[in-house]
């Protein structure tokens, strides 16, 4: 496997981080009275905080994207 490859599963598999936080988010949305009974809290307080978790791993995958040099195409030169 190529450093490329080995990256980019990575990348793949950090990505997974977000579905449980959609799914809970939806799981709030459909079903606000779990926040309210199980974690005493607003459901749009809840909905809040996974929404922010949502964004800070899209935020943080984008940035390892951006900044990885091993994901440079074929042939790029560095600017010096």
């Amino acid at each position: 496997m190529s450093v490329i490859g080995g990256t980019r599963s990575a990348i793949a598999r950090a990505a997974w981080i977000g579905v449980p936080l959609y799914a809970a988010l939806v799981l709030i949305a459909a079903f606000p009275s779990i926040a309210r009974e199980q974690l005493k809290a607003e459901p749009l307080q809840v909905e809040g905080f996974l929404l922010v978790g949502v964004v800070l791993v899209g935020i943080l995958l984008a940035w390892w994207l951006f900044t990885d040099p091993d994901l440079q195409p074929p042939g790029y030169d560095r600017p010096s």
